[in-house]
């Protein structure tokens, strides 16, 4: 599929999602709240500065852990272990923010570099244990999203629990000086945003015209020719998974040092985090990285705009998420069928099918 029907579909199921939340508004509040609920939705995603900036925070790391799961599918591994590694690279960055010495700007820039390497070590000790125990990565990685969960939050209890924080399982906040600065003054937007995009974009052209992305399209295609070509099969997967996993958990530690300040138990994991919105861009746009940026600022906006009217109107969260779903579904049969006529149309012969993955590698083909 080309990037401009991707990004045709995009707005189609943006348009049809107004729709939907109209009808569920006149369903659930009456006919009469269906103007104002319209008011607050688009209030809510950028009505003010101060909405709009939320709506570009809220992108920031749906948009970085899009790309990161993008990356692992283009190489056929169906890794969906992003909201472990969300949860300990923001752990390991605030860890590293509250006890690392030096001025703010030093500490910053080595916590978010400690913060995505631990991303990436978890993808690659994952990977690991999955091929020594032949487990589906795609199982194994599911599974251990709930680890890293329980883990952060028990290693934050009993280690690096703040004091202070009575309420709440949380480490110390880190020193002010070391934030990340906000762009628009008074507002929530800070230079994560600008980050994330640069590392898109990065990313798109590394896998546009360098020869490491080359090579990792084609063992997504393809993993024997890849293997004959010289690409070392066992090693090359958890390369794969340490890279993606970086971008993964440099997004958890540009929430902790934009956002929240400190790691908080809840705050990046759980069944209502961020990762898996980033998660099911990649799975709709699997190979389409520039397209990442409108799918994420759509689903930001989803997002922004749905705890608008919550908020305004009073409707249960519940139907901000029946609403994401509902989207999500038509977004994916749309996407479906319009990929095999997609791949029907081009001049270029068929890749040929790749053989049986390995045992322990779950694969997902992506498209070119």
């Amino acid at each position: 599929m080309t990037g401009a029907r991707r990004a045709l579909t995009i707005v189609l199921v943006a348009a049809l999602g107004l729709a939907v939340v109209a009808v569920l508004l006149a369903a659930l509040q009456g006919v009469d709240q269906v103007a104002p609920g319209f008011a607050s939705f688009f209030a809510g995603i950028g009505g003010t500065d101060t909405a709009l900036a939320s709506t570009a925070r809220t992108m920031t790391p749906i948009l970085l852990i899009a790309v990161s799961a993008s990356v692992s599918i283009r190489a056929g591994l169906f890794d969906v272990g992003q909201v472990g590694q969300y949860v300990i690279g923001g752990l390991a960055a605030a860890t590293a923010g509250t006890m690392l010495p030096g001025p703010g700007v030093v500490v910053a820039v080595a916590s978010l570099l400690i913060g995505a390497l631990a991303g990436g070590a978890w993808a690659c000790a994952i990977g690991g244990l999955a091929a020594a125990t032949r487990v589906q990565l795609v199982v194994l990685t599911l599974i251990a999203n709930y680890f890293a969960d329980g883990l952060a939050r028990f290693i934050t209890r009993t280690t690096l629990q703040d004091p202070d924080a009575h309420s709440i399982v949380a480490t110390r906040m880190i020193a002010q000086d070391a934030w990340l600065p906000v762009l628009v003054p008074r507002t929530s937007l800070h230079l994560g945003f600008v980050i994330a995009i640069v590392v898109t974009v990065v990313v798109w052209a590394i896998v546009r015209y360098t020869v490491a992305g080359h090579r990792l399209t084609m063992y997504g295609r393809n993993p024997k020719f890849a293997t004959l070509s010289g690409v070392d099969s066992r090693r090359y997967p958890l390369t794969v998974l340490l890279g993606s996993g970086s971008i993964t958990g440099l997004a958890g530690a540009i929430e902790v040092f934009g956002v929240y300040h400190r790691f908080q138990d809840g705050t990046l994991g759980g069944p209502s985090s961020v990762a898996w919105t980033g998660l099911t861009a990649a799975i709709l746009i699997p190979s389409g990285l520039l397209i990442m940026l409108p799918a994420a600022l759509f689903l930001a906006a989803l997002t922004t705009g749905l705890a608008g009217v919550q908020r305004d109107i009073g409707i249960t969260a519940g139907m901000g998420t029946l609403v994401q779903g509902v989207l999500i579904v038509i977004a994916a049969v749309a996407l479906t069928r319009q990929a095999p006529r997609a791949r029907g149309g081009t001049d270029r012969p068929a890749p040929a099918p790749p053989p049986s993955p390995e045992p322990a590698m779950s694969t997902a083909k992506g498209e070119s």
